[in-house]
């Protein structure tokens, strides 16, 4: 059995269900850390509603956002720059990581705090 081998294979064969499933299983794997991190290490003291909120948000939002947010930056932008053959140019790789760090990194960031409060229940302004 590998592991790696599979997972390669699913990715190719369903990309943004597995994204999404890594995603939402590395957000509740670093909430998990980051709570250990603050204090919190027995089970019971544990905010597992906190964990849940954030799965669901890899899996819903960040998983499926990156691959498309990728497949933009490989596609369209890379033929706006001038297609396929400037992609691995200096200038083409500093641009998309200029768009990934900025653009995209505010976006994310935006509706993460939007959807985990909502899940949360919390007011607009909290």
């Amino acid at each position: 059995w590998d592991l790696l081998s599979d997972y390669g294979e699913a990715a190719v064969a369903n990309p943004v269900l597995t994204k999404a499933l890594t995603s939402g299983a590395a957000y509740v794997a670093g909430d998990l850390m980051a709570q250990v991190f603050e204090g919190r290490r027995r089970v019971e003291t544990l905010d597992l509603g906190r964990c849940g909120r954030n799965g669901a948000a890899g899996l819903l939002l960040h998983g499926p956002g990156l691959h498309y947010w990728i497949q933009f930056l490989e596609g369209p932008f890379t033929n706006f720059l001038g297609g396929p053959g400037v992609a691995s140019e200096w200038w083409a790789v500093a641009g998309k990581i200029a768009l990934d760090q900025t653009v995209f990194s505010a976006v994310l960031n935006t509706l993460y705090a939007l959807l985990i409060g909502a899940m949360a229940a919390k007011p607009a302004g909290e």
